[in-house]
């Protein structure tokens, strides 16, 4: 019977049987071994896994959101694979890291917009309430009137986890911008459920690259502001933020003020299709990157479109970043057309 050893960022290595057929992350969770995960179908990544030796094979009816150049490099998605004989999985987290998930009412208190294409949902959680979260983390919002949910970056300082802050991108029939779009919504409450997600700011001096795109800053924001309160204040950080087109740039204001709050950080845009008034770079935010802003020690958070996500990791990783250094959150919004990489 094959057995499977995690091997977490600390080096901690635990080990369990595989059973012939069984999903790596349910054998796991039978031997008592907790891991990340969400959607449990390969869609989200959130369970996304190096093979440093072994051989896996994935399950022929599940839907895969790897591409075949990732796969080949040795990424895994543990919710849909299964050991073929012993291997060694690598895990981009600490284990005593990952934070319980649970169900929690969010009364809104507030939706603006932030530019014609991206509203700003504010919530609040009951007094007390026990949620935790680390910066860069999500939650699942359930849809009012559905079954559906939508997971979402907090935007927020995890120094204040009662006050949520989500950064909705606006879609014409989306769901979750219909009810959006709805008048008088404060004092509405949503279910949300979480936190989720491994892609949150560790613990480090080195220099930091983020690459944005479209509502993919939020996770960034939430991490800035989460070092504007500490003593990472002054550590460096190029922040390469891009979106398609004018009516998709928004938080610059906020972006200033986070710049007068942390010395080290400069922020660059760019723009897919921008207008004649549009004076910064006309391309996507993986043009703003060179290989001097890397070195053996910067550390890499990406979140974005698939296509962004993907380009970026090639573009580091030919400047000589290690994959263990890069952190990668993808999404794609329900009914979307397209997004800016």
């Amino acid at each position: 019977m094959p057995r499977v050893t995690f091997i977490f960022a600390d080096g901690e290595r635990l080990s369990c049987e595989a059973p012939a057929g069984q999903l790596i992350l349910a054998a796991a969770r039978a031997a008592g071994i907790a891991l990340a995960s969400d959607c449990e179908i390969g869609d989200c990544q959130t369970c996304r896994a190096n093979l440093r030796s072994g051989r896996v094979e994935f399950d022929e009816l599940a839907f895969i959101t790897l591409e075949d150049e990732e796969i080949e490099d040795g990424a895994v998605l543990t919710c849909v694979s299964m050991a073929q004989e012993d291997a060694e999985i690598e895990l981009p987290y600490v284990r005593s890291q990952l934070i319980a998930e649970r169900a929690y009412p969010m009364t809104i208190v507030d939706v603006d917009r932030l530019s014609p294409s991206t509203a700003r949902l504010q919530g609040k959680l009951p007094r007390n309430s026990p949620f935790k979260f680390h910066p860069g983390q999500y939650v699942n919002i359930k849809i009012p009137g559905s079954d559906d949910i939508r997971p979402y970056s907090m935007a927020s300082d995890p120094a204040a986890p009662d006050s949520l802050e989500f950064h909705i991108r606006l879609l014409p029939s989306g769901q979750m911008s219909n009810f959006i779009r709805q008048a008088d919504l404060a004092g509405r409450t949503l279910e949300i459920a979480g936190p989720k997600g491994v892609f949150y700011l560790r613990e480090s001096a080195a220099p930091i690259l983020m690459i944005a795109g479209g509502t993919g800053l939020a996770p960034m924001v939430s991490m800035l502001r989460f070092m504007a309160g500490t003593n990472r204040a002054r550590q460096r950080v190029l922040l390469c933020f891009g979106v398609s087109r004018p009516d998709d740039l928004y938080f610059l204001d906020e972006l200033e003020r986070l710049k007068a709050r942390l010395p080290g950080l400069t922020v660059k845009l760019a723009m897919a299709e921008p207008n004649s008034g549009w004076s910064r770079h006309k391309g996507f935010a993986t043009d703003l990157v060179t290989p001097a802003d890397l070195d053996g020690k910067t550390q890499v958070y990406l979140c974005g479109p698939p296509l962004m996500v993907l380009a970026a990791r090639k573009l580091v990783s030919d400047c000589g970043v290690s994959d263990g250094a890069v952190f990668a959150e993808e999404f794609s919004p329900a009914g979307a057309v397209s997004i800016a990489a």
